[in-house]
């Protein structure tokens, strides 16, 4: 008697497990791209809502600045860096006392004693630092440029996240204008 030999179709167990292996090395890599670019993408939203943010304060501030007078810097100096203090002090063009400092790792503004938060929630301010120049003790009739350092960061981010920006100011309020007698005309 003659056997027959049926032929078999199919895929034996080594075969089946090698494919295993390299389908599931192939979706980790791929899940693991998918992640990362994923945080990228987040990160990336998150330094552009901080760079808005801080753009919106330092245009806020300076929009300001250009109509203030009587500039005062705070009592404290601001570190790393000299010649910087922590606080400034103005009377705006509504003849209110308006103060910008630092609280709680956000920008604050005060309005004659009325305080608001200029960054928002999801913003952490590092460092805000205020210069006027020249000092008001210097020079009573020359006009005051105010030098702003701000540090920004997203509030959860990591330190290669962080923003440094800077501005420097004009007032076009003279003080020979709000003072004319303490400023000497030759």
């Amino acid at each position: 008697m003659r056997r027959r030999r049926i032929k078999e179709y199919g895929f034996t167990l080594v075969e089946l497990l090698v494919a295993m292996a390299v389908f599931t090395t192939l979706i980790t890599v791929a899940v693991a791209i998918f992640i990362q670019g994923f945080r990228g993408e987040q990160n990336l939203t998150n330094l552009i809502a901080v760079n808005n943010n801080a753009a919106f304060l330092i245009e806020q501030l300076a929009r300001e600045v250009r109509t203030g007078f009587d500039f005062f810097e705070g009592a404290e100096s601001c570190a790393g860096a000299t010649g910087f203090f922590t606080s400034m002090q103005f009377t705006n063009a509504g003849q209110k006392t308006i103060i910008y400092s630092r609280a709680d790792s956000r920008m604050q503004r005060s309005a004659d004693g009325l305080v608001h938060f200029l960054t928002a929630e999801n913003v952490s301010v590092e460092r805000l630092c205020f210069a006027i120049a020249p000092s008001p003790r210097d020079a009573e009739c020359d006009p005051r440029r105010i030098t702003m350092l701000v540090t920004v960061k997203p509030k959860n981010g990591t330190d290669d996240q962080i923003l440094n920006l800077q501005t420097t100011v004009s007032s076009r309020v003279l003080p020979r204008d709000v003072h004319p007698e303490t400023c000497r005309t030759s």
